[in-house]
């Protein structure tokens, strides 16, 4: 086979080439000579080999669709390379990780401002039914072992009262009741027992009632007299009156589980005054 009619030149042209696909990153043939013909490569190429034009490298689908062959060239342009997704990826993980912390974050406050609440709620409640109880507590006898008398230790109180018995749709009297708050720390339970004057005042007699689960700690403090113009006041865990009569004023310390799993408590603190009471005597030699 003979030489190639210009060979020395033909060598050149492919090395011309060569330069250009590297100057391109390798790109498609038909992205080469578009983005060629638009970065002026070949004006380079042209000037030391004037008979060469950009049309020798075209293929026919280029010649006859130019425009199509453009499109190819822009999103050979445009596409992404393997470490550009990973980096991508990676961003987006650590995204996705921190929002969905956050999202986390936000649930767990609102579960417990809700779980929160509603042990408020029944706290506050509970705890307005003692106040009304004690504002309305009567005195009836000063003998110790009388039904009728006020009895107040650290976790349980017992004293005569008023409450509405409702007969028809708004039609309501008072009567009189025998009414027991107290503490059963085995089950952690504030409980309630409440005896009319059917079953003889007798609070064994009558149906225990829950208030409040999940009890941790339940304290009753009754207002004493100090002597002292400082500080006249002095809360202590029982009441004793030799005449039996009611305190003055009773202070109430809860502990109350937040709910679910967790550990942590909700303390409440609710302080009495009865308007017949009276102050609790200090003791002799203080």
């Amino acid at each position: 086979m003979g030489k190639l009619l210009y060979e020395e030149k033909a060598y050149k042209i492919r090395g011309a080439c060569f330069e250009v696909w590297k100057y391109l990153v390798g790109a498609f043939k038909e992205s080469v000579v578009d983005n060629a013909l638009d970065k002026g490569v070949f004006s380079v190429v042209q000037r030391k080999y004037p008979r060469i034009s950009a049309s020798t490298f075209l293929s026919v689908n280029q010649r006859r669709y130019p425009r199509k062959s453009a499109s190819m060239a822009f999103s050979a342009s445009i596409a992404f390379t393997l470490i550009e997704l990973l980096i991508a990826i990676s961003i987006f993980a650590i995204v996705a990780v921190a929002l969905y912390s956050t999202f986390f974050a936000g649930i767990s406050v609102w579960k417990k401002s809700g779980e929160g609440g509603n042990i408020y709620q029944d706290a506050k409640f509970v705890f307005d039914d003692i106040k009304r109880d004690l504002q309305n507590a009567i005195y009836l006898s000063k003998d110790e072992e009388s039904i009728f008398t006020f009895s107040g230790e650290a976790e349980e109180i017992s004293f005569i009262t008023l409450q509405p018995v409702f007969l028809e749709e708004d039609i309501s009297r008072k009567e009189l009741v025998k009414v027991t708050y107290g503490f059963d720390a085995g089950k952690n339970q504030l409980i309630s027992l409440k005896a009319e004057k059917s079953l003889g005042f007798d609070t064994e007699k009558a149906e225990k009632e829950i208030l409040l689960d999940g009890v941790e700690k339940f304290t009753i403090f009754y207002c004493y007299d100090t002597g002292d113009e400082d500080d006249p006041y002095e809360w202590k865990e029982e009441w004793e009156d030799r005449d039996m009569r009611i305190p003055r004023g009773v202070k109430i310390i809860s502990l109350i589980r937040s709910g679910g799993d967790t550990k942590d408590t909700l303390e409440f603190t609710k302080t009495i005054f009865i308007p017949i009471g009276v102050l609790g005597e200090r003791e002799v030699g203080l």
